[in-house]
């Protein structure tokens, strides 16, 4: 165990080192492409240290102890690379929404990492479903704080913004202002919004903050939780019954492809519901008309990852 849990650190060194040097003034690319390269160079290392490498001696036919190194070398880099991942967007002064993704794709990249562990190493699945409970109430309570980090946000007093939200039942104790940013986003008690959106109309800001209101008053967040759960310890269960090596890997793979569009089936199905929603306290005109303005100025500011999200507003519109 010692050996898998020092291979994890130095390869998320040499993983993140990589990854500050191509891109250093991005931290959210850094440390993206940083988590992923740290954990599949561990992939590669688990797999020669625990099959190849001439240090474990003769091959013993039906010994299947390396699948227990795999799983552990595994296991301490999800851990250890999320941790640096984090540390590195900290203070990233990222934009609402990429604060947003970059939780969905480092989840979905670790996602990947732990199944494979599990494959090979099933005794670990508990221990996964623990932490994962455990670190996602924690993510939840703590959510706001996070935010408030990764997008640096200043406090800003928007006072009709409470008595708007508490007409739907939603209490806002603090607003804050991020910087060149044109969305909005609600944790908890803490109501995120961006500065270009305050040049918006009125009611078309009122169109993005009933959006993020509605998705935090029907715990959202603590669903999609629990789904994530699901689909984990389902696709585990399935992955450790597989024999074979390679075919646990590409087993692994499969399944992890698989949960990924469970998750963008029950996003895309939020959002129907939200629009819905918001089409009819506001009206169908007002939300396509804040749409079509948020994927102008996304595009006019080239930023890809929001323009991928919020592009397809007629395909929304033919749902609401």
């Amino acid at each position: 165990m010692l050996t898998e849990l020092l291979a994890a650190p130095l390869w998320a060194l040499v993983g993140f080192g990589l990854a500050l040097i191509i891109w250093r003034r991005n931290r959210f690319r850094a440390s993206l492409f940083g988590l992923s390269l740290s954990m599949t160079l561990t992939l590669i290392w688990a797999f020669f240290f625990g099959t190849l490498n001439p240090i474990r001696g003769t091959y013993i036919p039906g010994d299947l102890s390396y699948r227990r190194e795999i799983g552990l070398a595994l296991f301490f880099s999800v851990y250890i690379s999320y941790l640096i991942a984090y540390i590195l967007v900290r203070k990233g002064n990222m934009t609402l929404h990429r604060a947003s993704s970059w939780f969905m794709n480092a989840s979905k990249i670790t996602l990947l990492i732990s199944l494979i562990s599990v494959a090979y190493y099933p005794a670990l699945t508990a221990i996964y479903a623990v932490l994962y409970i455990i670190i996602g109430v924690w993510t939840l309570k703590n959510q706001g704080e996070m935010i408030l980090n990764m997008t640096g946000a200043e406090k800003f007093e928007l006072g009709w913004i409470r008595g708007f939200l508490r007409k739907y039942g939603v209490e806002v104790e603090e607003t804050y202002l991020v910087r060149n940013c044109f969305t909005a986003l609600l944790t908890g008690r803490r109501f995120f919004i961006g500065e270009k959106l305050l040049d918006f109309e009125p009611d078309e800001i009122k169109a993005m903050t009933l959006e993020v209101a509605y998705i935090e008053k029907r715990g959202v967040p603590l669903r999609h939780i629990i789904l994530g759960l699901l689909v984990f310890l389902a696709s585990a269960m399935i992955v450790s019954q597989v024999e074979e090596d390679l075919t646990k890997l590409g087993a692994a793979v499969f399944l992890w492809f698989l949960s990924w569009g469970i998750d963008m089936a029950y996003i895309t199905k939020v959002r129907a519901e939200t629009d819905r929603f918001v089409a009819k306290e506001l009206g169908k005109d007002v939300l396509e008309r804040t749409l079509k303005k948020a994927v102008a100025l996304a595009r006019a500011d080239k930023k890809r990852d929001e323009v991928m999200v919020m592009s397809n507003v007629e395909k929304r519109m033919k749902k609401v």
